[in-house]
């Protein structure tokens, strides 16, 4: 389907991929949507724990790892504590990427979506999970 949606000239976007549970799972499932050319945009309360810890360290690591484009702020209203809050988010954002990085995620890339731009980005890179070692003392 993402295939098709490419040969009629779109680009994919995927929205909120850190709270889907399988890539929270296997971020590397998203690597092969990624690597084939689609976009992702990781949303902003995520950055900060809005949605839980499993959540966050995903965003995190869907960043570190170039599987994450862009930010949106997936607010629904500022009562219901889903706001925009896109300030938090880019200073928790500069804090794991680093300004440069910020700048195309925040400003960069969405604006050449808007403007239908090529849109270059980095390579993903394949997550290698940590492995758990449990030490047994007698």
């Amino acid at each position: 389907f993402m295939y098709e949606l490419q040969l009629k000239g779109f680009i994919p976007v995927i929205a909120h991929p850190e709270r889907n549970s399988a890539i929270m799972e296997d971020p590397n499932v998203l690597f092969s949507l990624v690597d084939a050319g689609c976009l992702s945009q990781i949303t902003a309360g995520s950055l900060y724990g809005l949605f839980g810890s499993k959540v966050k360290k995903c965003a995190e690591v869907l960043l570190t790892h170039n599987m994450a484009h862009m930010l949106g702020t997936d607010a629904h209203s500022e009562t219901r504590g889903r706001g925009p809050f896109m300030g938090r988010a880019r200073d928790e954002l500069e804090s794991i990427l680093g300004q440069d990085k910020v700048q195309d995620i925040l400003y960069n890339i969405p604006e050449r979506v808007l403007k239908n731009e090529h849109i270059e980005v980095m390579p993903p890179i394949w997550y290698k999970k940590k492995k758990r070692r449990f030490f047994w003392f007698f």
